[in-house]
């Protein structure tokens, strides 16, 4: 993680399976890329993109979200945790 958070209520956490598709599908280029879905360039890392945790102080919502085959392929399992 590049950052502390600590001191936030809101927590998210991108799980990929490699380095190259992490440092690529920045919050901006994942925005972008998720409304072009044919797009080759974004399927790439996406195909990369499993999973990712996210926790809410303010509304105690906590999970985490696991997609084997990539996010844009098929529906990820949620995880509730406590």
């Amino acid at each position: 993680m590049d950052f502390n958070t600590r001191t936030s209520s809101h927590v998210f956490i991108n799980i990929f399976k490699d380095k190259e598709s992490a440092e690529f599908l920045t919050p901006s280029k994942m925005a972008y890329y998720a409304e072009k879905v044919n797009d080759n360039t974004g399927d790439k890392h996406y195909r990369n993109f499993i999973g990712k945790y996210e926790k809410n102080t303010s509304t105690g919502h906590h999970a985490i979200y696991f997609n084997p085959d990539g996010w844009l392929w098929g529906h990820s399992q949620e995880i509730q945790l406590d």
